[in-house]
């Protein structure tokens, strides 16, 4: 008898299972026999990861003119071997196109990666309004599965004065 050995080598990333194939090659002094290749399975244990935002809420100014970038990040729970992509649905009080833009309707995590992000523009304005908010909600993921933030809130605070007191001054 004789023996080959081999060294699994354990990782956290959620994968799918895999197979070792050792196959003989042509002997020295024997022959084959009819038994001449193994395979060993591989059995992924890690858990299929869960995604969330880093944060579920934030505030900004919207300033009276120009844009400012928001950026929401997202996390998984342990890398994927997959890419994991996460819809994202837009709702809130704010008004899309006159106090943001949102153009991605998704968040997408490469292979490997924790960490993935969403971003929007707060469009600044001069019209003295309530603060509005932009939520950020996620949809059934691809490659994971929802963790617990799976919500963000984002608040517009307005930033110019009510015409009732500028009359005061």
């Amino acid at each position: 008898t004789g023996s080959a050995s081999f060294t699994v080598v354990g990782d956290t990333t959620f994968e799918s299972n895999e197979t070792v194939v050792l196959t003989m090659g042509t002997p020295t002094g024997a022959t084959l026999g009819t038994n001449t290749t193994y395979t060993h399975t591989i059995t992924n244990d890690d858990a299929i990861p869960t995604v969330s935002f880093a944060t579920t809420t934030a505030a900004a100014n919207e300033g009276i003119s120009g844009t400012q970038a928001v950026t929401v990040n997202a996390s998984l729970s342990n890398p994927s071997s997959t890419t994991v992509t996460v819809p994202i649905t837009v709702s809130g009080t704010a008004t899309a196109g006159t106090d943001y833009t949102y153009t991605p309707a998704s968040i997408t995590i490469p292979i490997g990666s924790s960490t993935g992000s969403a971003s929007f523009t707060v469009v600044g304005d001069t019209t003295f309004e309530s603060n509005e908010t932009v939520v950020l909600t996620m949809g059934t993921p691809t490659g994971a599965t929802l963790g617990t933030n799976t919500t963000y809130t984002h608040t517009i605070t307005n930033d110019e004065l009510d015409p009732m007191l500028d009359d005061l001054f």
